[in-house]
């Protein structure tokens, strides 16, 4: 077995025509496509709290999934669980998800009442990153009602 450009083992064997170089070379650019589905920006972000605590790192990956799954897939659609808009008057107030984490992420270290904490901040801020990450309309709280003639 041989290293080829150090990414992916290959096989050494011969065949008619130059198909063998075909070959590595297919090979190779599976290796890099498959790295480049791995090493996600998002996913280098985690690699140092996985450093400092595993109890932290698997909190955020499953904070993030979590947040993920629960949440509409685009901006404005809704997912399995109803968003808190609230209408008073022209203004239209909206507690995102992160919004609500970040409060009781906060309020939980201020206050000392957080059950498991590494993992429990790791999940919090997982639903934090999540919210701030995945949607470019995550800074909206107070938006005015848009008038319909």
């Amino acid at each position: 077995m041989k290293f080829h450009y150090g990414v992916c083992p290959v096989v050494e064997f011969q065949t008619p025509y130059g198909a063998d170089q075909k070959f590595k070379k297919f090979l190779f650019e599976i290796s890099l496509r498959g790295m480049k589905k791995i090493l996600k920006p998002k996913f280098i972000l985690g690699i140092p709290f996985a450093i400092i605590s595993l109890e932290i790192f698997f909190g955020i990956i499953f904070g993030y999934f979590i947040g993920k799954f629960f949440s509409g897939e685009k901006t404005g659609q809704r997912g399995k669980l109803k968003s808190a808009i609230f209408n008073i008057g022209n203004w239209k107030i909206h507690f995102h998800h992160w919004l609500f984490c970040s409060l009781i992420l906060i309020s939980g270290l201020l206050y000392k009442f957080i059950p498991f904490p590494q993992f429990s901040v790791g999940f919090l801020g997982g639903l934090i990153f999540q919210g701030i990450s995945c949607y470019p309309d995550w800074y909206k709280i107070i938006t005015k009602k848009k008038e319909n003639f």
